[in-house]
């Protein structure tokens, strides 16, 4: 039996896993884990009913000093520091040394082939922490962001890669997205950009940009405390939506954050870069609900079309920017001003009127889905009431649609004497389209206002 301390020749021997572990500083099972994973020269008597495992200090050593991956943070127990681990696995037995070179090359490759089943490409939530589930349907490591009532793994389902309909049928809300997994900075690697939404939407301000192995590369809080006249809003803000994209056309991709206060009304729009730069951002009075990424004047610079609501009007809105052009604030009254944010650089500014059900049922609509037809139009959709606008590239208004759900409403409300009926059914169509606001050159204008202005219903 090999006993600890033991020397062969000049070299000293470590004969069991405990003394192995010892060496290494890390208990027996995570050694007996790194050699199978990661190369850690052992040796085995050969013969024997139960093999019997002996390692030499001297290899170990160089096993260290030639390692060029640093272990994951989250594989390593708590309390110890990272150490560098070969990728390459080689096992040294007496008589063998011939085949050294062989056993090397071939070992290389076989971990380089299996590397890619530790790339991310899933998830799961479990215990209020993040796991990266790697293509080899495995559990890669968690991620924490000491947090207690994270949202469960079907909340982080619908709100995954892209904009997802969170019901079938047409007037379903949108879940953006929370949780990206993607290649961003396209060196062969998946990272994991990560928003934590939590049950009582308390403290879920950050998004976390993670590496394939864990480890956090920065964090930003979207937060702000501002004042929207006399008013001050805390930097408690939840976040709405994430998108990851090449945004400017630069031959690499930018990360759009959105989000909003916890007292609901100021909404900040973040464009940033993979170091965290801040390349542009603006500021709306009211909550953004739904976004739209489209090229629509065909320069190869995709717009963002957000939809919404405005706090000082309590009226939906629908607001076009520039990526390249981010700055200021929504257009606002002397009392609702976002200080020190100045005059926006939005393209277009869109305010919706109250229909009749609005008025009656819920003052405070917004835009809550935003939808580009085939034929290049924008089509956009209150909430409650359900009417839908539509817009061609130049975001000149169509005429208005009524839908059931809609005329539905408007029938009960009739029935019941709480509204009083339009003459046609066109011309409460025309008073929605009439009633339709544009910001142009620093005041509100209707849709006889435009520049080539679109003929209404009936016209």
């Amino acid at each position: 039996m090999m006993k600890s301390d033991e020397t062969i020749g000049n070299r000293k021997l470590l004969g069991s896993w405990k003394e192995i572990g010892k060496f290494l500083g890390q208990d027996p099972k995570t050694c007996q884990r790194w050699e199978k994973q990661f190369g850690v020269p052992i040796h085995r008597k050969t013969g024997a009913k139960r093999s019997r495992v002996h390692a030499y200090p001297d290899e170990l050593e160089n096993w260290r000093k030639m390692s060029s991956v640093t272990l994951p943070t989250a594989l390593i127990p708590p309390g110890e520091a990272p150490i560098r681990v070969s990728k390459t696995r080689f096992s040294v037995k007496a008589g063998a040394l011939l085949l050294l070179p062989l056993i090397f090359v071939g070992s290389y490759f076989m971990i380089i082939g299996s590397t890619r089943g530790c790339q991310p490409v899933d998830f799961s939530i479990v215990d209020n922490k993040l796991i990266a589930i790697g293509s080899n349907h495995r559990r890669l490591w968690p991620f924490d962001p000491h947090l207690s009532e994270l949202q469960d793994e079907s909340f982080y389902r619908k709100h995954f890669q892209k904009k997802k309909d969170l019901e079938e049928s047409l007037i379903s809300l949108r879940g953006n997205p929370l949780l990206i997994i993607r290649d961003i900075n396209h060196d062969g690697w998946n990272e994991i950009l990560f928003a934590p939404q939590t049950t009582d939407l308390m403290n879920v301000g950050k998004v976390y940009l993670i590496d394939h192995n864990g480890n956090q590369i920065w964090n930003i809080d979207l937060g702000q405390e501002i004042y929207v006249g006399s008013k001050a809003f805390s930097s408690d803000y939840v976040i709405a939506a994430l998108d990851v994209r090449d945004f400017l056309a630069r031959g690499n991709d930018q990360i759009l954050i959105i989000g909003h206060s916890r007292q609901q009304d100021p909404a900040r729009i973040l464009l940033v870069d993979l170091e965290k730069n801040t390349l542009g951002e603006y500021w709306n009075y009211g909550q953004i609900s739904d976004i739209l990424i489209d090229d629509l004047d065909y320069d190869r610079i995709p717009e963002l079309i957000l939809g919404g609501q405005n706090g000082e009007y309590g009226k939906p809105v629908m607001i076009v920017l520039d990526p390249r052009n981010l700055s200021g604030s929504s257009p606002q009254g002397p009392d609702f001003q976002i200080k020190g944010k100045g005059h926006g650089t939005e393209l277009n500014y869109i305010l919706f009127p109250l229909s009749p059900i609005d008025i009656l049922r819920s003052p405070g609509n917004a835009i809550i889905r935003l939808d580009v037809l085939k034929n290049g139009h924008i089509q956009a959709m209150t909430n409650y009431s359900f009417v839908i606008y539509e817009f061609d590239n130049r975001m000149r208004p169509l005429p208005v649609t009524l839908t059931y759900s809609y005329e539905f409403e408007t029938k009960a409300a009739l029935t019941k004497g709480e509204l009083k009926a339009f003459e046609t059914k066109i011309a409460e169509q025309n008073y929605l389209f009439d009633n339709l606001r544009f910001w142009i050159r620093s005041k509100w204008s209707g849709p006889a206002d435009l520049v080539s202005p679109v003929t209404r219903s009936g016209n």
